[in-house]
């Protein structure tokens, strides 16, 4: 099998992690945390490799998107640093677009399958991706912080509003008043 064609065990945790835990920083400055038991002695893989919380085609669907994301951002012309600060950016962002919402579900995204990512929806992740991260820089230093990935999360946020579910605060507020 071609070594393109292979996805490593730490490569497919940074897929997870960013796609579907939204930590693309953590998964491009510290992959290795999935790996270890935290302070209380929990299992940090639990979070990634949970087949209760994930369907098996999740964990596919994640490495097939990783690989796509990772030909298209070459294809792209972007040297070999931004591209590897960026991938894990643009996973997070392109399913968010793809189903119009700030926090997808993994089994809908395994329904979804890696065939529903285009070259065009890669390019609009890129698009709210690449400016906020050169605003801040450009640098490995900005791809492992909190800074990008707040930015980037907001403006999912303000594409995709959560809405607010009955009984929320908000509306208890505003029947208050009424």
């Amino acid at each position: 099998m071609p070594l393109a064609q292979i996805v490593g065990i730490t490569e497919l945790a940074q897929s997870v992690a960013a796609i579907s835990l939204q930590e693309p920083d953590h998964a491009r400055a510290r992959p290795g945390r999935y790996f270890k038991r935290d302070k209380i002695g929990q299992a940090q893989y639990k979070r990634v490799f949970d087949i209760r919380r994930y369907p098996i085609d999740f964990y596919s669907f994640c490495a097939l998107l990783r690989k796509k994301a990772e030909k298209f951002l070459r294809s792209e012309g972007i040297d070999r640093e931004h591209r590897s600060n960026l991938l894990f950016y643009v996973l997070m962002v392109a399913v968010c677009l793809k189903t119009k919402s700030a926090a997808p579900t993994p089994k809908r995204l395994a329904n979804l399958g890696v065939e529903a990512f285009d070259d065009a929806l890669l390019r609009d992740a890129l698009g709210v991706v690449y400016p906020i991260y050169m605003q801040l820089g450009g640098t490995n230093k900005v791809a492992k912080g909190t800074n990008l990935v707040q930015q980037v999360k907001a403006e999912i946020e303000r594409m995709f509003p959560k809405r607010a579910k009955k009984g929320s605060e908000e509306e208890n507020a505003e029947q208050a008043i009424a």
